[in-house]
């Protein structure tokens, strides 16, 4: 991104240049602000002071993070589960409304 925006500020000192040694008249050139990080909050990155804590401290997140994906993937599999007796439910309630019809013709 900055290597972008290097190039385009590089092209347009270009173009001013040659513009002047044209004696043509060219708008001023906007500044580029640079861009602005957002502060990481540090507060749950935890204190480790040698390499061995940092891996150990990595494969515990990683541990976590695909414990995570399974609850979510339990989840999902819940839901359709779910959402298949619901449409069984359905079927039962229409099947039990037109028998209901059929007698109450009778």
């Amino acid at each position: 991104m900055t290597r972008m925006l290097s190039r385009m500020y590089l092209l347009s000192l270009l173009v001013v240049a040659g513009c002047a040694s044209l004696n043509v008249n060219v708008p001023d050139i906007p500044e580029i602000p640079a861009q602005r990080r957002e502060r990481v909050d540090a507060s749950n990155v935890p204190d480790v002071r040698t390499l061995d804590q940092a891996k150990i401290e990595l494969n515990r997140a990683y541990a976590e993070i695909r414990y995570q994906q399974s609850k979510v993937q339990n989840r999902e599999q819940e839901i359709e589960k779910l959402k298949r007796e619901r449409e069984k439910q359905k079927d039962e309630i229409k099947r039990l409304e037109k028998r209901l019809e059929r007698y109450e013709k009778d």
